[in-house]
């Protein structure tokens, strides 16, 4: 993990999205003497594309910065996704619908990893790779490390990554368009969802993901109603109608 100490000044970029008013709240009790930032970097990648596919690499640099100097990192992390992951093929349709109006030949963001890793590189980061895992995969992995010293912020606007956030842990949902970072530990979870992480994670099991191409099983409401009224996915297919709803669907 690069310390930020090492990082050098940012080049001219997209201004980051500002701490929320009232306090940066990501960085908790500074209690922690060690504060590590895991970012999505496929995410702020995309994002750059998106401005200026020229400067990708400079752009994806200078946002990395600004969330290591905006939530007080002792050592920051980008991850990255390569292409294709395990989930490719445990479920063939996973993400079908992605890049089927890109025309042949045409630019896509997958064409701007290699040189901004090596760009990152260079400028003295760890740089975290899927080799057959997401960036998602990479951020809940770093998250884990989180204990009674180390506070982990996870950066990504996946809201997937809520399962991984813990007393240690938060998750930050960057801000556009001008509006500020939503920082999500287990109190905001629990309040505006109603789940524990592992809930949470359960009940993203059953009403699928449109945007990953991932069937939905129930609706929101009836998927709500078993994991609050069982606790868990598992403890519901450990009953008799959990077991006949397992095998029927």
């Amino acid at each position: 993990m690069a310390k930020v100490s090492t990082v050098p000044t940012a080049p001219t970029a997209p201004t980051a999205p500002t701490a929320p008013k009232g306090g940066n709240t990501a960085t908790g009790g500074e209690k922690h003497r060690v504060r590590v930032v895991a970012v999505d970097a496929t995410w702020l990648l995309h994002r750059a594309f998106h401005v200026r596919p020229s400067g990708v690499p400079y752009m994806t640099f200078g946002w990395v910065c600004q969330y290591a100097l905006q939530y007080q990192a002792t050592h920051i992390i980008p991850c990255f996704d390569t292409g294709k992951s395990f989930r490719h093929d445990v479920y063939p349709g996973y993400k079908a619908a992605r890049n089927k109006n890109v025309a042949p030949g045409a630019p896509r963001p997958s064409d701007y990893v290699d040189s901004t890793v090596a760009f990152l590189r260079k400028a003295g980061f760890d740089v975290l790779l899927g080799n057959g895992f997401e960036a998602d995969d990479l951020l809940k992995t770093v998250g884990e490390l989180a204990d009674s010293k180390i506070k982990t912020i996870l950066v990504t606007p996946d809201k997937d990554n809520l399962q991984g956030i813990s007393e240690n842990c938060v998750q930050v949902r960057p801000g556009v368009a001008g509006n500020p970072d939503v920082v999500w530990d287990l109190k905001r979870l629990l309040t505006e969802t109603g789940f524990t992480p592992r809930q949470y994670r359960d009940h993203q099991i059953l009403i699928g993901d449109d945007t990953d191409c991932i069937p939905k099983i129930l609706t929101p409401a009836k998927a709500k109603k078993i994991i609050l009224e069982h606790g868990s996915l598992g403890k519901f297919f450990s009953t008799q109608e959990g077991e006949k709803f397992y095998w029927d669907n």
